[in-house]
């Protein structure tokens, strides 16, 4: 596909939302602004085993976010860019940051969603089908948030993009706090540096969550993707590019199971399992992931959470072992919050 028609593809998905019909009835219109200030640290920017480069970054992201709401349907625009300097390379440049949503409650319990976003950046991404900054839940009524799953693919680096995120989901509550969820992401992501192979994801996802009791729920899901890459431009003539250009399939099922202590203390286990397969000369692999953690409400202002998770990526010629370790602590005031999170 070429990048001409992957940009169209973009801006037609992020458009759609608008050309959804609204009913003519009472509506609730509000525009929010607000600035966000963020200060990150990487301590291995190229994920090389020797010779680490280290790099701080800031950036400033004033945020415009217009909701039209009416009693059965939302629909939500949000521009965000981002100011960011790079003190290690002494560079001063601007991310884009672009949302568009649109709920839809046709009955009671049926609810559809719609979400495209779109990025510019040079923020180093994960060859999987989430990015980190569009990243899908697999929620619905009643549901709490997936916990984040460990990332086991190679990181690419630095290296500037945009990435295109189309999503919709349909959830079916069945009964109270349990629900039934289909959805599809079409994912579009292209490189400025033609080294970088190109590519468009299709998945389609279903999920279960059954809420137990007042202190269990369960939730089971399965994701089919196919990924469709770009051949990539050679760094010599005499250079081959076969095994970095062939398309793959993934077939993922993740188990989930939460434990309320309290009502405000919530622990939970993940247990994720995957196969990608290539078309071409690049090594198949399997995939298992086993991740535990916790939530804490400390006030209504205060929020802690910890998470904790190894995997183990499975080749014919070898195995790769991985962990994590990720807490975080939140605060909100009335107009404002802030975020510090390590990993």
């Amino acid at each position: 596909m070429r990048n001409s028609e992957k940009r169209h593809l973009a801006w037609l998905a992020l458009a759609l939302p608008l050309f959804v019909p609204l009913p003519l009835t009472a509506a609730q219109n509000t525009l929010n602004g607000g600035i966000a200030v963020g200060q990150a640290y990487d301590s291995n920017i190229y994920r090389t085993k020797t010779g680490e480069e280290s790099e701080w970054k800031t950036t400033v992201t004033p945020s415009l976010l217009y909701t039209r709401a009416e009693p059965t349907n939302t629909l939500s625009l949000k521009y965000a860019p981002g100011i960011v300097y790079n003190y290690r390379t002494d560079d001063k440049y601007m991310d884009q940051f672009v949302a568009a949503t649109y709920d839809h409650q046709l009955s009671q319990r049926f609810r559809l969603h719609f979400l495209d976003t779109y990025i510019l950046t040079d923020e180093p991404y994960e060859d999987s089908e989430t990015n980190n900054r569009t990243n899908q839940t697999y929620g619905g009524p009643g549901i709490p948030d997936k916990p984040e799953t460990i990332q086991i693919s190679d990181q690419r680096g630095q290296n500037r993009y945009w990435a295109n995120n189309f999503s919709t989901l349909a959830s079916y509550e069945y009964a109270q706090q349990s629900s039934v969820n289909i959805g599809y992401q079409y994912y579009i992501l292209d490189n400025k540096d033609d080294t970088d192979a190109d590519f468009t994801k299709h998945s389609p996802h279903i999920s279960v969550m059954h809420h137990i009791n007042q202190q269990w729920d369960t939730q089971i899901a399965y994701r089919f993707t196919q990924g469709d890459f770009d051949e990539i431009e050679p760094l010599t003539s005499s250079s081959s590019t076969s095994d970095t250009s062939e398309d793959l399939t993934t077939n993922a099922t993740d188990l989930y199971l939460y434990y309320n202590i309290t009502p405000m203390t919530r622990v939970f286990g993940h247990y994720g399992y995957s196969e990608t397969n290539y078309d071409g000369i690049q090594e198949d692999y399997d995939s298992h992931t086993l991740s535990a953690g916790a939530t804490h409400q400390v006030s209504p202002t205060i929020s802690l959470g910890g998470e904790a998770g190894a995997s183990l990526l499975q080749r014919e010629s070898s195995d790769t072992n991985a962990m994590y370790l990720r807490v975080s602590l939140n605060k909100a005031w009335k107009r404002s919050s802030w975020a510090l999170s390590a990993n």
